[in-house]
């Protein structure tokens, strides 16, 4: 009976060492973060919500999917592309006027 006693009392005090524990490290997670000086948050076109929901479509640059109401596009010949960002969409631009994409729209990766 005293085995049984002290096995419940190391789990409790296990138990009670771990929730510490925890609480401490949650609270230095949150209050200690480093910021990217480099980071650019995406620009908002809808205003102060953001879409996360809606019609997706397939980055013909690199094959991503990105939100119709987010995306960066470009119309071309009646077709408009949809691209995850503006590297992408100038990159499908530049290899369209270099002709590598041809008249076909297949996703290159």
């Amino acid at each position: 009976m005293r085995f049984l006693g002290e096995a419940l009392s190391a789990l409790f005090f296990f138990l009670l060492v771990r929730s510490a524990v925890s609480a401490v490290w949650q609270g230095f997670r949150s209050t200690t973060s480093i910021p990217n000086p480099t980071y650019q948050p995406p620009e908002n076109k809808k205003g102060a919500e953001i879409q996360t929901s809606g019609e997706f479509h397939k980055d013909p640059a690199c094959g991503t999917f990105v939100l119709a109401s987010t995306a960066y596009t470009h119309s071309q010949d009646g077709i408009t592309y949809y691209f995850c960002s503006r590297d992408c969409s100038e990159k499908f631009q530049a290899e369209r006027r270099q002709n590598k994409w041809g008249n076909s729209t297949t996703v290159r990766s």
